[in-house]
């Protein structure tokens, strides 16, 4: 969604560290799912970007997401799940 999306803030937003994501990078990048490269206004930082076979899974791997969390949803019902999201939050 964001194209010039920085390794931290990739970090920060799936609330890990900086080590962590670019560990759990590496294989996506190495697979050929994303790219990352230094920023073109700061060689500081590291921007992450999906590759067109990256774009391409992801679209494919969206709508099953979507079908296997409708159907925990369905068996475990939207109050229970509401709880289950909040109690994974507070332990985040």
């Amino acid at each position: 969604a964001k194209p010039d999306c920085g390794v931290g803030e990739l970090a920060d937003w799936l609330d890990m560290d900086i080590s962590t994501a670019t560990r759990v990078l590496r294989p996506l990048r190495a697979e050929g799912y994303v790219t990352i490269r230094p920023s073109a206004t700061d060689a500081r930082r590291r921007e992450v970007r999906l590759t067109a076979k990256g774009r391409r899974t992801l679209s494919k791997a969206r709508p099953l997401w979507q079908r296997a969390q409708s159907e925990v949803i369905g068996e475990l019902g939207e109050r229970r799940w509401e709880s289950l999201l909040t109690l994974l939050r507070a332990i985040a």
